[in-house]
């Protein structure tokens, strides 16, 4: 085996070994001494990509276990993490949003909507009107 093949193994092997680290491939090239175009050359090896791409599950366990290991030492923001996204369908972020107005109607927009309904009735029928819905009035008053 000449020096030029096991250097490129070597550097491979070392490559493999910094994503797995958590170094991006980009920056895992430059320390292995490849220009970026020999970084690329070498991810479009399907063989090498393959072992590249084990390397970043690699990384991702191991952050995931750390993880878990924050969460059980009791971090509140590593159990909401893991919680939220291993069990969704129990924990998931709900945010109720609330809105309130104070409108005043007045009767000329009481007798617009009156006015409406009526022509709506004359020209569909009560068919018309049962496909409306109605919206929730918690309180309502009639200014003059």
């Amino acid at each position: 085996m000449s020096n030029v093949l096991f250097d490129d193994m070597v550097a491979r092997e070392t490559f493999v070994e910094l994503v797995a680290a958590g170094v991006s491939p980009i920056n895992a090239g430059i320390e292995v001494g490849w220009t970026p175009r020999q970084t690329k050359a070498n991810l479009a090896d399907p063989e090498f990509q393959e072992l590249v791409d084990f390397a970043e599950q690699r990384l991702i366990g191991s952050m995931e276990q750390t993880l878990v290991a924050v969460a059980q030492r009791g971090n509140v923001a590593a159990l909401t993490l893991f919680l939220f996204n291993r069990a969704p369908d129990r924990w998931r972020d709900i945010k109720r949003i609330e809105v309130k107005a104070d409108i005043k109607v007045t009767q000329g927009m009481v007798e617009a909507v009156k006015t409406g309904a009526l022509e709506l009735l004359r020209e569909h029928g009560v068919g018309a009107m049962q496909a409306l819905e109605a919206g929730d009035i918690e309180d309502a008053e009639i200014v003059e």
